[in-house]
């Protein structure tokens, strides 16, 4: 239940189409009972693209980003939260290596790191993605 009292249906999936939801969910036992035909008649669903996103560089010149404004994670994975609370303790050190001995050396770890992380996860999501749906 959302805001207002109002229901949201998501279904995850592999490909881009917009499948008919409607139909799909008045074959489900589960959802056709929760849910009135009159409602699965006028649904119109909406595709989005929950994948990650990430900037081409996590700090420059006078700013640092962190968190999602660095790497936004798909919301499937949960990675949100620890990975804001991770960037922020590295992105702290990394400041006050920078004001404290004037070195930027920890900004350019930070940005590695960053980069790492989000290698990182792209190669595990395509690992288990293609363990779950192997190639024919």
């Amino acid at each position: 239940m959302g805001p207002g009292g109002k229901r949201y249906l998501v279904r995850f999936c592999r490909d881009t189409g917009a499948p008919d939801l409607a139909a799909l969910l008045r074959a489900s036992r589960m959802v056709g009972d929760m849910v009135g035909a009159d409602e699965l008649a006028g649904l119109r669903p909406t595709v989005l693209d929950a994948g990650c996103s990430a900037l081409d560089r996590a700090a420059g010149s006078c700013w640092i980003a962190v968190g999602d404004a660095a790497v936004a994670f798909d919301p499937v994975s949960s990675q949100g939260l620890a990975h804001a609370v991770g960037s922020a303790q590295a992105a702290a050190a990394a400041i006050e290596q920078l004001f404290t001995r004037g070195s930027a050396d920890g900004l350019r770890d930070y940005v590695r790191r960053t980069e790492l992380t989000l290698r990182h996860h792209l190669l595990q999501l395509r690992d288990h993605y293609l363990s779950q749906y192997p190639q024919k």
